[in-house]
């Protein structure tokens, strides 16, 4: 019986929280149709090894590129990434990557500095609840520098 109501538990709040894998409805709005469009390319080319790919967040800088947030899901597992796209000529391509750390809390694009507020597990804390800060800075002038 607590098994039974422990699972009617989890999938009730399964059900209340909102999608973690879903881009929120604003995530994509700085694009037009044509970086829509490449952002789409480059996620479905991150889909391997068993992993979802999804688009969260994406960013237009002064001279065009794209910076983009996205994550890989594998299961109950996720890993965090930044990808900065920009047009070569060939085509659209990646200029530069990173990958990010913790829970994303909010992400924000202020001239050629991009931030990323995150919460991480400290030394107490289950894995699934973090509570502790983490900013992470980097620069999109070049290919995605992590800043101090």
């Amino acid at each position: 019986m607590p098994t039974r109501l422990f699972a009617t538990s989890l999938l009730a709040l399964a059900l209340l929280l909102p999608r973690a894998h879903a881009a929120d409805d604003d995530g994509l709005k700085a694009l037009d149709a044509a970086q829509k469009k490449v952002v789409s390319t480059f996620i479905k080319r991150q889909g391997s090894d068993g992993n979802t790919p999804s688009a969260d967040r994406a960013f237009v800088t002064a001279d065009g590129r794209i910076v983009l947030v996205w994550t890989a899901y594998f299961g109950n597992a996720q890993a965090s990434n930044l990808a900065l796209l920009e047009r070569g000529p060939k085509g659209w391509r990646q200029a530069g990557k990173a990958e990010l750390r913790g829970s994303i809390e909010q992400v924000r694009l202020d001239g050629d500095e991009l931030r990323v507020d995150a919460l991480t597990t400290g030394p107490k804390d289950p894995r699934c609840c973090p509570s502790v800060k983490l900013v992470q800075r980097f620069s999109v002038v070049g290919n995605l520098a992590p800043l101090r």
